[in-house]
């Protein structure tokens, strides 16, 4: 409803007049609500982790692994390639060392310096200190420089004896030799094959040659093929 203002009304003061509003271009803020997040908890290093471990142990597994700081410390060249067999970082593996004392030794007859039987030694060894080369067992933790190294009190006993009787010493310097007959016992590499072939009898004058191998090695030498159905061939004329 409109209302006319007459002319001759009075003029109200420009201080009594209500401010005039003025056009902001600001958005008005909105305000997010906070939320609490969980403060994570930083990462313990492994280090960290070791060391608890460490303190874990029970205090004869401590006294044993001081020993075998002892003992590395008074030969310090053994102590990093102990660290590498175990960590399997040397050409030497825990595999060809256990090969190497167990069957290698007893088929070769391998004696270290003109008296010492490895096969026989290890068999009496073996039932006294429980040895094992290939880890198997409570794990315990070995200080190694700065760090600790995850291993068995078993292992560090074969590790030790390999080191101080001259097998690990052995084992480098026929490194191939092992591996290689390692290979065969795991059907890596093939073997020869042991198949004879069929010889010709009076009842039975046919002979099968299919497996016979190349350099067939008889009684009297190597033999060709040719030279062996040769051979065969006078004995059946004789039939």
């Amino acid at each position: 409803m409109d209302f006319d203002i007459p002319d001759d009304a009075p003029e109200i003061p420009e201080d009594l007049l209500p401010p005039v509003p003025i056009a902001s271009n600001k958005r008005k803020r909105q305000i997010e609500p906070t939320v609490k997040t969980k403060r994570k908890k930083p990462k313990e290093s492994d280090f960290v982790k070791s060391f608890l471990a460490w303190e874990n142990m029970s205090q004869g597994q401590k006294i044993k692994v001081n020993g075998f700081l002892q003992y590395f410390r008074e030969h310090p060249a053994f102590l990093d390639p102990v660290v590498q067999i175990i960590e399997g970082k040397h050409k030497v593996s825990k595999r060809i060392l256990e090969h190497l004392v167990t069957n290698y030794a007893k088929n070769y007859k391998v004696i270290l310096d003109g008296y010492y039987v490895v096969h026989d030694q290890y068999k009496l060894k073996l039932p006294k200190s429980n040895m094992d080369p290939c880890r198997r067992g409570e794990r315990i933790l070995f200080p190694y420089k700065d760090r600790f190294v995850e291993t068995t009190l078993q292992q560090l006993e074969s590790l030790k004896w390999v080191m101080s009787t001259k097998i690990f010493a052995y084992a480098v310097e026929h490194y191939e030799q092992i591996k290689k007959d390692l290979n065969i016992e795991k059907d890596i590499i093939p073997k020869k094959s042991t198949e004879h072939i069929i010889l010709p009898t009076v009842e039975n004058p046919h002979f099968v040659m299919d497996v016979l191998p190349e350099g067939y090695k008889g009684s009297q030498g190597e033999k060709t093929k040719k030279t062996v159905l040769e051979e065969l061939a006078e004995e059946l004329e004789s039939f």
